[in-house]
Protein backbone atom coordinates (compact mmCIF):
# COMPACT_ATOMS: atom_id res chain seq x y z
CA UNK A 1 0.00 0.00 0.00
CA UNK A 2 1.03 3.11 -0.83
CA UNK A 3 1.60 5.92 1.89
CA UNK A 4 -1.06 8.50 2.07
CA UNK A 5 -3.75 5.92 -0.03
CA UNK A 6 -6.76 5.57 2.46
CA UNK A 7 -7.71 2.32 3.42
CA UNK A 8 -11.28 1.51 3.64
CA UNK A 9 -12.28 -1.74 5.91
CA UNK A 10 -15.30 -3.91 4.20
CA UNK A 11 -17.61 -2.26 7.11
CA UNK A 12 -16.99 0.98 5.97
CA UNK A 13 -17.63 0.51 2.44
CA UNK A 14 -20.94 -1.01 3.76
CA UNK A 15 -21.42 1.93 5.53
CA UNK A 16 -20.73 4.32 3.11
CA UNK A 17 -23.32 3.00 0.41
CA UNK A 18 -22.31 0.01 -0.80
CA UNK A 19 -20.53 0.22 -4.45
CA UNK A 20 -22.73 3.20 -5.89
CA UNK A 21 -23.07 6.43 -3.45
CA UNK A 22 -26.68 7.77 -3.62
CA UNK A 23 -24.96 11.10 -5.36
CA UNK A 24 -24.17 8.57 -8.29
CA UNK A 25 -27.27 6.82 -8.28
CA UNK A 26 -28.89 10.02 -8.28
CA UNK A 27 -27.19 11.15 -11.76
CA UNK A 28 -27.90 7.45 -13.21
CA UNK A 29 -31.54 8.22 -12.71
CA UNK A 30 -31.75 11.66 -14.47
CA UNK A 31 -29.42 10.05 -17.14
CA UNK A 32 -31.75 7.48 -17.83
CA UNK A 33 -35.14 9.70 -17.65
CA UNK A 34 -32.95 11.70 -19.88
CA UNK A 35 -32.47 8.88 -22.72
CA UNK A 36 -35.78 7.67 -22.20
CA UNK A 37 -37.48 11.32 -22.71
CA UNK A 38 -34.93 11.40 -25.70
CA UNK A 39 -36.30 8.60 -27.27
CA UNK A 40 -39.91 9.64 -26.90
CA UNK A 41 -38.91 12.59 -28.52
CA UNK A 42 -37.52 10.93 -31.73
CA UNK A 43 -40.07 8.83 -32.20
CA UNK A 44 -42.72 11.67 -32.10
CA UNK A 45 -40.83 13.40 -34.36
CA UNK A 46 -40.57 10.25 -36.65
CA UNK A 47 -43.79 9.66 -36.54
CA UNK A 48 -44.87 13.00 -37.26
CA UNK A 49 -42.82 12.78 -40.59
CA UNK A 50 -44.33 9.53 -41.63
CA UNK A 51 -47.98 11.33 -41.16
CA UNK A 52 -46.96 14.40 -43.72
CA UNK A 53 -45.88 11.83 -45.99
CA UNK A 54 -48.65 10.61 -46.56
CA UNK A 55 -50.15 11.40 -49.57
CA UNK A 56 -52.77 14.62 -49.36
CA UNK A 57 -51.05 15.21 -45.91
CA UNK A 58 -49.79 18.97 -45.69
CA UNK A 59 -51.53 20.04 -48.67
CA UNK A 60 -53.75 23.32 -47.67
CA UNK A 61 -57.37 22.86 -47.82
CA UNK A 62 -59.23 25.71 -49.49
CA UNK A 63 -61.37 27.59 -47.17
CA UNK A 64 -64.74 28.48 -48.03
CA UNK A 65 -66.56 31.35 -46.93
CA UNK A 66 -70.31 31.75 -47.12
CA UNK A 67 -69.88 35.42 -47.56
CA UNK A 68 -67.11 37.93 -48.26
CA UNK A 69 -65.80 40.48 -45.68
CA UNK A 70 -66.42 44.31 -46.55
CA UNK A 71 -63.80 46.27 -44.62
CA UNK A 72 -65.89 49.03 -44.55
CA UNK A 73 -67.95 47.40 -41.95
CA UNK A 74 -66.09 44.25 -41.17
CA UNK A 75 -65.08 44.31 -37.03
CA UNK A 76 -61.14 44.19 -36.26
CA UNK A 77 -61.49 40.40 -35.48
CA UNK A 78 -62.95 39.15 -38.74
CA UNK A 79 -60.25 41.61 -40.45
CA UNK A 80 -58.00 39.61 -38.85
CA UNK A 81 -59.09 36.09 -40.59
CA UNK A 82 -58.05 37.35 -43.72
CA UNK A 83 -55.06 35.73 -45.20
CA UNK A 84 -51.68 37.76 -44.72
CA UNK A 85 -53.66 40.03 -42.53
CA UNK A 86 -52.75 39.82 -38.43
CA UNK A 87 -52.97 41.79 -35.88
CA UNK A 88 -51.05 44.90 -36.73
CA UNK A 89 -52.26 45.04 -40.29
CA UNK A 90 -55.84 44.61 -39.22
CA UNK A 91 -55.35 47.79 -37.07
CA UNK A 92 -54.44 49.71 -39.14
CA UNK A 93 -57.46 48.99 -41.62
CA UNK A 94 -59.78 49.75 -38.68
CA UNK A 95 -57.57 53.15 -38.25
CA UNK A 96 -57.63 54.03 -41.18
CA UNK A 97 -61.74 53.56 -41.95
CA UNK A 98 -62.12 55.75 -38.50
CA UNK A 99 -60.33 58.75 -39.93
CA UNK A 100 -61.97 58.96 -42.78
CA UNK A 101 -65.28 59.14 -41.17
CA UNK A 102 -63.64 61.22 -38.45
CA UNK A 103 -62.96 63.64 -42.05
CA UNK A 104 -66.68 63.21 -42.82
CA UNK A 105 -65.95 61.35 -45.95
CA UNK A 106 -69.02 60.46 -47.70
CA UNK A 107 -70.03 56.96 -48.64
CA UNK A 108 -67.60 54.14 -48.14
CA UNK A 109 -64.18 54.63 -46.93
CA UNK A 110 -63.12 51.74 -49.25
CA UNK A 111 -65.02 51.09 -52.44
CA UNK A 112 -62.59 49.13 -54.47
CA UNK A 113 -59.47 47.10 -53.45
CA UNK A 114 -57.19 49.60 -54.56
CA UNK A 115 -58.86 52.23 -51.79
CA UNK A 116 -56.64 49.67 -49.48
CA UNK A 117 -53.71 50.33 -50.88
CA UNK A 118 -53.75 53.75 -49.05
CA UNK A 119 -53.61 51.89 -45.67
CA UNK A 120 -50.33 51.93 -44.20
CA UNK A 121 -49.44 47.96 -44.51
CA UNK A 122 -50.82 47.06 -47.48
CA UNK A 123 -49.36 46.96 -50.72
CA UNK A 124 -50.29 45.90 -54.12
CA UNK A 125 -49.68 42.27 -53.26
CA UNK A 126 -51.32 41.94 -50.47
CA UNK A 127 -54.24 44.08 -51.87
CA UNK A 128 -54.31 41.95 -54.66
CA UNK A 129 -54.47 38.47 -52.58
CA UNK A 130 -57.51 39.82 -50.46
CA UNK A 131 -59.78 40.32 -53.37
CA UNK A 132 -61.28 37.53 -53.53
CA UNK A 133 -62.21 37.22 -49.97
CA UNK A 134 -63.36 40.78 -49.71
CA UNK A 135 -66.53 42.90 -50.97
CA UNK A 136 -67.18 46.17 -51.32
CA UNK A 137 -71.05 46.40 -50.77
CA UNK A 138 -72.73 49.75 -49.79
Amino acid sequence: MCKGTPVQTEASFMASGGLVSRREAAGERVQVSAFILSVIVCALFSLAQVILDLPGAGEGARIEWEEKINPNAAPFASLMRLPGIGYSRAAAIVQYRENALDRDVSGPVFKTNEDLVNVRGLGPKTVESLSEWLEFGQ
